[in-house]
């Protein structure tokens, strides 16, 4: 049975166009070391033990496999909108 795709679309009050729930990164984060280690016939997507979260000053990508630090972005106090989306909803 082929995967289903959802895609699920939130409008602004602001005027903005809605924003769809899919896939768009173009570039992804990977461990260096993980990398390196990596065993052939696998992807780095099917490695990746990384963990992402908020931080005091930011964004934070972490590598669980060897407890460092991949990249942390500083937003320098600016104000962020988030877009979450619930799976649970998208089949409403």
């Amino acid at each position: 049975m082929p995967s289903k795709t959802v895609t699920k679309t939130v409008g602004y009050s602001t005027g903005e166009e809605p924003y769809p729930f899919e896939n768009r990164i173009k570039a992804f984060f990977h461990c260096r070391q993980c990398i390196e280690e990596k065993p052939d016939g696998i992807s780095p997507r099917d490695w990746a033990q990384l963990e992402v979260g908020w931080t005091r000053y930011g964004i934070q990508v972490w590598c669980k496999r060897h407890e460092r630090n991949v990249e942390h972005f500083h937003l320098m106090g600016n104000k962020v909108r988030s877009v979450t989306s619930d799976e649970d909803e998208a089949d409403t």
